[in-house]
């Protein structure tokens, strides 16, 4: 939803496109719906509706350096 916010009023100043309240929330929804696909399509964790659908989890690499460490 930000980054409609964020990026109509853009399109308005650099494009010449006005886009109104009401078409802005339905590209909102649709900007997220794709979000939502493209992460469950590439396995990164995705919280919607309370249900949470993620990969297969694993412990990083510790290695040699403490902890909070570059």
């Amino acid at each position: 939803m930000l980054w409609r916010i964020w990026k109509c009023p853009n399109e308005k100043i650099f494009d010449g496109r006005s886009v109104e309240g009401q078409n802005a929330v339905l590209l909102a929804v649709k900007d997220a719906s794709e979000f939502i696909i493209q992460a469950m399509d590439s396995g990164e964790a995705v919280k919607s509706g309370g249900n949470v659908s993620r990969s297969t989890y694993r412990q990083p690499e510790m290695g040699n350096r403490p902890l909070g460490g570059v």
